[in-house]
């Protein structure tokens, strides 16, 4: 045995890999949005045809609901792909991150039909199950899309990068609640006492869920980063240990 150790990973600072997140995407601002646009674009013009037009275009769009989800995980796997290309300086176009999304489709259908309903169950029932499943299994997407994980896969590689670390991730998740909320519900408040209408309060946060995803999942993959560079770290400790 050899007392010769791996230098640790320096300890989570949220506000460290928001900044990464934030440059990341300042500097890829068109591209991001475009596929947030694409992700999000479809399912929420379906979802205001539920909410406020007449009833057989509601009939209609409940139809297409399945259909709007799949083609918004479609371009959210697209959006993870290109961000994760860019942060390495890839300089990946939209068509080759959507052709590597493609290939990754059924396991990303799979892995967000199970979170979802896993999730919302939870949060519906139990509450702290749902919050805890949301913590535990979120980066999913991240093990689907670039680690070739499959469905039950991607579960077990998101558990195993927040195991020791879900105090952490879950403040991350609270640090992003609490962020959003500042930013949309004064806009909401100063609308709903202006009297706007509901189908522009819902535009607006359409708009801003487009022009935040990109942020967002910047954030979540550099976390993603963080916490699988500490895995690693921490491996290459046990391999010196064993020495």
């Amino acid at each position: 045995m050899t007392n010769e150790r791996v230098p640790p990973q320096d300890d989570l600072v949220l506000s460290d890999l928001f900044l990464r997140a934030f440059r990341l995407y300042v500097d890829n601002f068109s591209s991001f949005v475009i596929m947030a646009f694409f992700s999000q674009g479809l399912l929420f013009l379906v979802m205001l045809c539920y909410d406020f037009g007449p009833l057989s275009l509601r009939d209609l769009a409940f139809f297409f609901m399945p259909f709007a989800w799949i083609i918004s995980l479609f371009f959210g796997l697209a959006l993870t792909v290109i961000i994760a290309k860019r942060s390495s300086g890839d300089d990946i176009g939209h068509s080759q991150a959507l052709s590597l999304a493609f290939a990754k489709l059924l396991p990303g259908i799979g892995a967000g039909a199970v979170f979802t309903v896993i999730s919302c169950l939870g949060l519906l029932f139990f509450v702290v199950p749902g919050l805890y499943w949301i913590t535990v299994f979120c980066f999913f997407p991240f093990a689907v899309i670039l680690e070739d994980k499959g469905v039950w896969g991607s579960f077990q590689r998101s558990r195993d990068l927040v195991q020791g670390y879900r105090r952490k991730v879950a403040g991350a998740h609270l640090a992003v609640l609490l962020s959003v909320c500042a930013i949309v519900l004064p806009f909401i408040l100063g609308m709903k006492l202006l009297w706007v209408p509901r189908i522009y309060q819902s535009i607006f946060t359409d708009a801003v869920g487009i022009l935040t995803l990109p942020l967002l999942t910047a954030f979540y993959y550099q976390l993603y980063l963080y916490l699988r560079n500490s895995k690693e770290t921490t491996s290459r400790i046990a391999v010196y240990d064993v020495k």
